[in-house]
C-alpha cells in the first residue's frame, strides 16, 4: 500500500435525541484516530485480516 494513499471516512449520524452525545464521542474518536494515523501507529489492513483467511 502506498505511504500516502487516500481513505474514505463514513460518519453516521443518529437521532437527533442523541446527536449531542454521539457527535461529541465520534468526534473524540476521529481525533484520537487522526493522531494515531498521524504519528503512524496503524497496521495495515492485511495484519488485520491475519488469522481469519
Amino acid at each position: 500500500m502506498a505511504k500516502h494513499s487516500r481513505v474514505r471516512v463514513i460518519v453516521l449520524v443518529a437521532e437527533e435525541n442523541e446527536e449531542d452525545k454521539i457527535s461529541e464521542s465520534a468526534s473524540e474518536s476521529f481525533r484520537q484516530g487522526w493522531h494515531d494515523a498521524m504519528s503512524g501507529n496503524t497496521i495495515s489492513i492485511s495484519q488485520l485480516w491475519e488469522g481469519y483467511e
